[in-house]
């Protein structure tokens, strides 16, 4: 470890061998899930829900739109609760109302109650999610980081393609009512049994205190050494400036994930399947099962990866992969080439985007970790938002290739900029003053 920098006071570093009840950890991994699987199970469910009360395409897109902007206002002030409010008690108290309302909502009759319900599960969901991933986070150690993380990424993964599944089928052979009271279910079902399986030091409140021990440092470029191995400390910089750079740095990639999944993966990538790949509804749904089955058993290694210290190379290789494989989509006019293009870039954009929460973790003292998941998901919503939005426009003014190399372009300056960030917070080497390390990087 360096020494502190400018006289700032030394701190210890983590221990890395803290044993973690797996049992919690898969708990809130699935309290994360379930909640996903409350908004996922109803896709299929609105657009018919709401043509009941004749509402037009517009109020169907504001319905959709309600449920993003709650949870684009919400992770801030989700995060910077777990500073006030016990963790446990939080996070079962917004998944609690978030099955009681996705229970209700399929009794509404009203388009204006419909969609103030969908932005108050906004401010639930978005809630959930923050918390739990918050909670997680805090809870990690250099040595079982990237399993953890990986873990709960893997139950996303999970709960986001079955969510959809269950609500067609439902809909399929029951009712409109019925879909959202399947759609809570899960989420009750994990509920009890937090209820029954409390587990108080995993819940403890020292957690969200700071020590000498649970200070993290900024590590050389603001990741940990490859060769450091699981239990040992990379080079790192006690300076909370370059923290705050790295964050920054973190986000941008948030931006660009979010703006590549949502504008990409959901929104431009499908339409070009129909139009110019020839894949069906079908074949479109087994290309995006596939890439789910491909991601989650991938999970486990690069959860391991990521446990022995690695973070640029999982970080740079899929990226820059994926962004070139994106570019191939205007030359895939057959359905067997772009469905293999679905799956490469959405396994490689799904590694990729394991890395930024691993190094919010590496970077963030746990005081602190709430608000800087709040602000990391906040930035990802707004590229989610913006995605969407932006491709469409390029899409219908210059093309597909336009729309394509923009949407390649974004998660490579995304990285790129992580990267600049990242250098200006490295710290100074051996032997070499913080005040002239800054004016080398001048």
């Amino acid at each position: 470890m360096t020494g502190a920098v400018d006289g700032e006071k030394a701190v210890a570093p983590e221990p890395a061998s803290v044993r973690v009840p797996w049992e919690q950890i898969v708990l809130v991994c699935a309290l994360v899930g379930t909640s996903q699987m409350t908004w996922g199970a109803l896709v299929p469910a609105l657009p018919q829900y709401a043509q009941q009360f004749g509402a037009s395409a517009v109020i169907l897109g504001l319905i959709v739109s309600s449920f993003g902007l709650g949870r684009l206002l919400v992770n801030v002030p989700a995060g910077l609760l777990l500073k006030r409010v016990p963790a446990r008690a939080l996070l079962l108290s917004v998944t609690g109302a978030l099955a009681a309302l996705t229970l209700v909502t399929g009794l509404i009759d009203n388009v204006v109650l419909l969609v103030a319900a969908r932005f108050v599960a906004g401010i639930l969901g978005g809630a959930a999610v923050t918390v739990g991933l918050a909670v997680l986070t805090q809870r990690t150690t250099p040595a079982n980081r990237g399993s953890i993380l990986s873990t709960v990424q893997a139950v996303q993964l999970a709960g986001a393609a079955v969510g959809p599944v269950l609500g067609g089928v439902v809909l399929t052979f029951g009712t409109l009512p019925l879909v959202f009271v399947v759609a809570a279910i899960p989420l009750i079902g994990v509920i009890g049994w937090a209820l029954v399986r409390p587990s108080p030091p995993f819940w403890s409140s020292e957690f969200v205190r700071d020590t000498a021990e649970a200070v993290p440092a900024v590590p050389a470029e603001g990741v940990a050494r490859p060769d450091a191995g699981a239990a040992s400390t990379p080079v790192v910089s006690t300076d909370a400036r370059a923290r705050r750079r790295v964050l920054v740095g973190i986000c941008v990639l948030a931006f660009g994930i979010f703006f590549v999944r949502f504008g990409g993966d959901q929104s431009l990538i499908p339409l070009l399947a129909y139009d110019q790949g020839g894949l069906t509804p079908l074949t479109l749904g087994i290309a995006y099962g596939l890439t789910t089955v491909v991601s989650l058993a991938l999970l486990p290694w690069v959860g391991r990866r990521l446990n022995a210290g690695a973070r640029l190379g999982l970080l740079i290789v899929p990226t820059l992969l994926a962004a070139a494989a994106i570019c191939l989509y205007p030359l895939a006019q057959s359905p067997w080439f772009f469905g293999a293009l679905i799956v490469a870039t959405g396994v490689l954009s799904g590694v990729g985007s394991l890395v930024p929460g691993v190094i919010l973790a590496d970077v963030t003292p746990r005081s602190q970790v709430g608000g800087a998941v709040g602000i990391f998901r906040t930035v990802g919503d707004a590229g989610a938002v913006v995605g969407p939005l932006a491709l469409g426009s390029v899409f219908d003014a210059l093309g597909v290739t336009w729309a394509v190399a923009l949407l390649a372009a974004v998660s490579v300056v995304a990285l790129a900029l992580y990267l600049g960030l990242a250098r200006s917070a490295r710290p100074p080497a051996r032997g070499q003053s913080a005040r002239a390390a800054v004016a080398k990087r001048a």
